[in-house]
């Protein structure tokens, strides 16, 4: 195993031969000139998917209505003091322009504001977050401001170039599923690529599972939203754009019909997501379905 520590300049990109039915990826130009040869391509530079977009044939999907978010401002956050409590798992708060998340490490709190930059700008989103936390909180008074469009690749893998993480796809920071999907990214391929060889038949096999668990994943993200209460502007967004795809709308239908408070007879997904049963119904209930 080698480890080269450079940065990719382009990929050198080649018509398909008796191996390949489409472009592929020959090897990668550095930016010091030399190049790397390979047959297979893990595309992880992230939102840029320089691998990735050199390839065509990409089938990027979004969720259209039914999530909200597309930008994020985040910063570092101070304890109060040494007796504030610590617990091993995010916070998310709701918020009048989205929601805020808090990550409790040792000795500060990771922490920043998701919202719809349509209607909320970067200022009055710095504006927020200052607001919510105190100027006195704040760790370094530096703010990572993020944009972000939600949304998957259908045909991650194509010809030599299989995307891993957010160069394969992003939902939101909610229910922080980033990290579970990058693992659902190479997880398959073990099996895929395990003798030195692939098919076309692998490829299609792996993309439509990647595909379900994103669509899936989007599913119960989107329930989050759904029937919200809330009146806040992002929340008023919500209420008004709100359209939920098919594939959730027969979830909610079918917990619907058949909501109970046994196991056995309860409905859920069970289609193999990334969420557990208890957790559709948990926010199931949350939103009023099956009550």
């Amino acid at each position: 195993l080698t480890h080269i520590k450079k940065d990719i300049d382009k990929p050198i990109v080649k018509d398909g031969s008796s191996e390949w039915n489409c472009k592929y990826i020959e090897r990668l130009l550095l930016k010091d000139g030399s190049t790397i040869q390979a047959d297979l391509f893990l595309d992880c530079t992230g939102f840029k998917k320089v691998l990735s977009n050199a390839i065509p044939g990409n089938d990027w999907t979004t969720p259209g209505d039914m999530l909200f978010v597309n930008s994020a401002v985040a910063s570092q956050i101070n304890y109060k003091d040494d007796n504030e409590s610590q617990h091993p798992y995010v916070d998310a708060v709701a918020h009048d322009l989205g929601w805020i998340w808090k990550t409790p490490i040792k000795d500060r709190i990771g922490s920043g504001l998701c919202y719809n930059s349509s209607i909320t700008s970067k200022q009055d989103a710095e504006d927020a977050f200052v607001e919510y936390w105190g100027k006195d909180r704040l760790r370094t008074g530096e703010f990572n401001h993020i944009d972000f469009t939600p949304g998957y690749n259908a045909k991650n893998w194509r010809a030599n170039v299989i995307p891993v993480g957010l160069s394969s796809g992003f939902v939101e920071p909610l229910e922080s599923s980033g990290l579970a999907l990058m693992i659902n990214c190479m997880a398959p391929l073990a099996g895929c690529i395990a003798n030195g060889e692939y098919t076309p038949e692998h490829m299609n096999l792996y993309n439509e599972r990647l595909a379900f668990v994103y669509q899936n994943t989007i599913d119960f993200i989107g329930l989050h939203y759904f029937n919200n209460p809330r009146t806040g502007p992002f929340w008023k967004l919500v209420e008004k754009k709100y359209d939920s795809t098919q594939s959730l709308y027969d979830y909610i239908r079918g917990f619907k019909l058949t909501a109970t408070h046994t196991y056995k007879e309860q409905f859920y997904p069970r289609e193999n997501g990334l969420y557990h049963e208890y957790n559709w119904k948990l926010w199931a209930y949350a939103s009023g379905i099956g009550t």
